[in-house]
């Protein structure tokens, strides 16, 4: 019995490094670079997809807070206005009674 299903009598076989077996099985460098940006490419429309679609409503919740804002700035901007307004009539009444 000169080994075992598991290994040899005397330790366990030592698996074949990965470039060893593409070698052996005469695959292609590239192949397994173009294989390789693709999963990591898949991985990452995945993350993008579940981000996207899992973050729609905080985006939401994000854009109408800066429309609310956006709003709350016009209207202080057309306060601003209608003071300065008031203040230059008050200053060239000031003058014009001088």
């Amino acid at each position: 019995m000169p080994g075992t299903r598991f290994g040899t009598r005397h330790g366990p076989v030592d698996p074949a490094p990965p470039w060893r077996i593409q070698a052996e099985l005469k695959i292609a460098p590239q192949i397994v670079i173009i294989n390789y940006a693709a999963i990591v490419g898949i991985l990452v429309l995945t993350a993008v997809l579940a981000f996207g679609l899992g973050g729609r409503e905080v985006a939401a919740q994000i854009l109408s807070s800066a429309y609310d804002k956006a709003g709350d700035a016009k209207d202080q901007a057309k306060g601003d206005l209608q003071t300065g307004k008031d203040r230059a009539q008050q200053v060239d009444q000031a003058r014009n009674r001088a």
